[in-house]
C-alpha cells in the first residue's frame, strides 16, 4: 500500500484521489500539530466568550469597590485618627475582603511592597 502526506487543502485531497485513487492519504506531524493548535485556540476563544458575562460583572463590581473605597478613606483620613493609622485600617479591612494587593494600593495611595511587606499577615 502507498501513502501519501498532505496539508488541508481541499483541492490537494481531491488531486490525489483522482490521481492515485488506491494510495492512503495522511497528515503529517506537522499538519497534525497544527490542526490540534487550531482547534485548541478555537474552543480557548469559546471558553472566553461564555466568561465575557461574568468578567463584565467583576469588573464593575471592582470598579464600584473602588468608588467606594477611596470615600471612606477620605472620610476616615479627616477624622481624629491620624492619616498612617487609618490607612493601616483600611490596608486590613481590604485585605480581610479579599482586595488584591495591586487593587489596595491604589485605594490608599500606598506602593504595592508597602502593603504587601508591612501591612498583610
Amino acid at each position: 500500500m502507498k501513502i501519501v502526506t498532505r496539508d488541508r487543502f481541499a483541492r490537494y485531497a481531491k488531486g490525489v484521489s483522482k490521481g492515485a485513487p488506491q494510495v492512503l492519504q495522511i497528515a503529517d506531524r506537522w499538519h497534525l500539530i497544527k490542526n490540534m493548535g487550531d482547534a485548541l485556540t478555537k474552543l480557548l476563544e469559546r471558553i472566553r466568550q461564555s466568561m465575557k458575562p461574568q468578567l463584565l460583572t467583576k469588573a464593575i463590581a471592582a470598579n464600584e469597590y473602588l468608588e467606594s473605597g477611596n470615600q471612606v478613606l477620605k472620610e476616615s483620613s479627616h477624622g481624629s485618627l491620624p492619616k498612617r493609622f487609618s490607612q493601616f485600617e483600611q490596608i486590613r479591612k481590604y485585605y480581610k475582603d479579599g482586595v488584591p494587593i495591586r487593587t489596595i494600593s491604589r485605594l490608599v495611595g500606598a506602593s504595592r511592597n508597602t502593603v504587601k511587606k508591612k501591612f498583610t499577615p
